[in-house]
């Protein structure tokens, strides 16, 4: 009898639908209750706390499944961009990115930077870094810069000012940082 796999499969169904219901409700305001959640997801309540035991569980997977999604295309795009090109539109992806999930940074503030160091790892940046070695500042160990490059990522998703401004100074404070002569 395959009743397990059944319930494990509604499980998962279940749970990409709270994610996903999340996702859409997060996309136009920060003040979303489980709730609001577990009715636009189609399941009840219970089911929800099943899954996510309060809304900062929520929030978190949330941000951790949002990024599973964007960061390797991201990285995907750049992989094959000359180093200071790559830092251009990395520059203006996360920025838009800050841009399209402002309401789930806000409900997540007190916790944001923790959530992203779960999120997005400083792996791929550390790998773009050494596929450019050749035009990296190699004063610097590449995963201090990666580490460094996320903490300016997270300056710029928190900087209130319009994001063509805050892309600009994201990608050129990541050129001054990363590349051994900044164009």
């Amino acid at each position: 009898m395959s009743t397990g796999r059944a319930t494990r499969s509604d499980a998962q169904r279940n749970r990409a639908a709270i994610l996903d219901a999340a996702a859409r409700l997060f996309a136009s305001t920060d003040n979303v209750s489980l709730a609001d959640v577990a009715e636009e997801a189609g399941v009840t309540r219970t089911t929800l706390y099943r899954h996510f035991s309060d809304r900062d569980a929520l929030t978190d997977e949330l941000i951790i499944h949002e990024a599973a999604k964007v960061v390797p295309g991201l990285f995907a795009e750049v992989g094959s961009l000359p180093l200071a090109d790559a830092l251009d539109v990395l520059a203006h992806g996360v920025v838009t990115l800050a841009h399209e999930h402002r309401f789930l940074i806000a409900a997540t503030a007190h916790r944001f930077d923790q959530a992203v160091r779960e999120a997005a790892t400083d792996k791929p940046m550390a790998g773009l870094l050494l596929r450019h070695g050749d035009v990296v500042n190699r004063d610097v160990d590449p995963e201090w810069l990666a580490r460094a490059v996320r903490a300016l990522c997270l300056t710029a998703i928190s900087d209130p000012r319009p994001t063509g401004q805050v892309a600009a100074d994201l990608a050129d404070s990541l050129r001054r940082l990363l590349l051994a002569e900044p164009s």
